[in-house]
């Protein structure tokens, strides 16, 4: 059980950082929830997003939220994805990898430069003992935040932004200079998982390497149930493989469908949406699987446990095409395990790490469909072998926890007063 709640003899006041939308972003929420509920002020300063118009809002946590107001670059760019949008639906298709080039680049670079510059007024108002800056995006920002409220600098780098998929790799250099700069003169720096603590201590010459606090989810009870069963028609024999999160590249979408087809028997649910879900119905509809393919879309937040908990196999299977994939600990894993899921994962070190140690799943190639296929009728055909996974996965738990690491992450910021 937490003890944060009872440990009030190191108030101070915290000012976080954070380029995209707050209340989308689970790492910053929780970690603010966790320095209000010990007696810390937190505000979170970040971008004004589409569909978050209020300039001030207070979290049900108890934290201040105060953004941007959005400026002609944010409104150009809301024009130009709702045009992708518009034309991806009138052809029937997925729209294309969003990979700009150098004017659209440009673009890109100085609406978030100046972005950051409006975050600085707000910033100076709070005068917050310590700045934390949430990943290289605000970094600089924070910097320059923390040198005129003659704050503390804390670095949370959510993600390895220097061999990450996507534009990043056009903004390589630029990355190198600002994390190469900055993060040596940090008071605190974090990260989600031992190797990227590594290669950040690593590539910038670090006196220290980063403190891993890892992307697990706050605590939930989940108790199995038959929530999708009964949403998508399906009868008790059936096996039910989920994959919850974004429909996106990079996440082993089509592999679990190629897999699927090679396992009767198994029911493949994709929940959540995104720009791949035309590519996969089609690629499901070519394989004749498309009645075992189902994508009953984004369940709201306070009941995706519930429903998770009512699949029988969660697949995690992140494809090796960036040090960034290869690095993670995966969030998804985790939130699979507090529902009490066996797992099929890809073989990376920091995933292999928490599989094994916990003995809740199965290890497989992501690249390989004969090895997903191979995993999915093993745990398939072996109802036993599902429940003493299952099983593993319920008493691994509560280890794989924010609640479990909280104190200590609040205790980290409390030294640096």
């Amino acid at each position: 059980m937490s003890k944060v709640g009872d440990d009030r003899n190191k108030q101070g006041h915290v000012c976080m950082l954070v380029r995209t939308s707050v209340l989308r972003n689970p790492r910053v929420v929780k970690q603010a929830a966790s320095l209000v509920r010990a007696g810390w002020r937190v505000t979170v300063v970040s971008a004004g997003m589409p569909g978050e118009s209020a300039l001030y809002e207070r979290h049900p946590d108890g934290f201040e939220i105060r953004r941007t107001r959005q400026g002609w670059l944010g409104r150009w760019r809301r024009r130009r994805q709702e045009k992708r949008r518009a034309g991806a639906g009138q052809g029937g298709s997925a729209p294309a990898p969003y990979r700009p080039g150098r004017s659209r680049l440009m673009m890109v670079l100085l609406r978030r430069f100046m972005i950051l510059l409006r975050m600085l007024p707000l910033l100076r108002r709070a005068r917050p003992d310590i700045v934390l800056a949430h990943n290289v995006n605000t970094l600089l920002t924070g910097w320059l935040g923390a040198r005129l409220c003659g704050a503390r600098l804390v670095y949370d780098a959510h993600e390895v932004n220097l061999d990450r998929e996507g534009y990043y790799q056009k903004l390589r250099g630029l990355i190198r200079v600002i994390e190469g700069c900055v993060m040596p003169r940090c008071d605190l720096t974090i990260t989600t998982t031992a190797m990227r603590a590594r290669h950040f201590r690593r590539v910038y010459g670090l006196k220290d390497a980063p403190l891993v606090f890892a992307n697990f989810p706050r605590r939930v009870v989940a108790e199995a149930g038959d929530r999708l069963r009964e949403q998508l028609g399906l009868g008790p024999e059936a096996v039910i493989a989920l994959y919850q999160g974004g429909l996106q590249e990079g996440r082993g979408l089509h592999n679990m469908v190629r897999a699927v087809a090679r396992v009767p028997g198994v029911e493949l649910v994709f929940m959540g949406g995104g720009a791949q879900q035309a590519s996969l119905a089609a690629l499901a509809d070519e394989l004749g699987v498309a009645r075992r393919v189902h994508f009953p879309g984004a369940v709201p937040l306070e009941e995706l446990a519930a429903y998770t908990a009512s699949a029988d196999i969660g697949l995690q299977l992140l494809r090796n095409t960036c040090f960034n994939h290869y690095s993670t600990d995966s969030n998804k894993l985790f939130e699979y395990a507090l529902s009490g899921l066996p797992v099929i994962a890809s073989d990376f070190p920091e995933i292999r790490r928490y599989v094994r140690r916990h003995d809740f799943g199965l290890l497989v190639n992501p690249h390989d469909v004969d090895a997903i296929a191979g995993a999915l009728s093993h745990l398939a055909s072996d109802a036993g072998l599902r429940r003493r996974l299952a099983a593993n996965a319920r008493a691994a738990a509560p280890s794989l926890t924010w609640e479990a690491v909280e104190d200590d992450y609040v205790g980290q910021l409390a030294r640096l007063l």
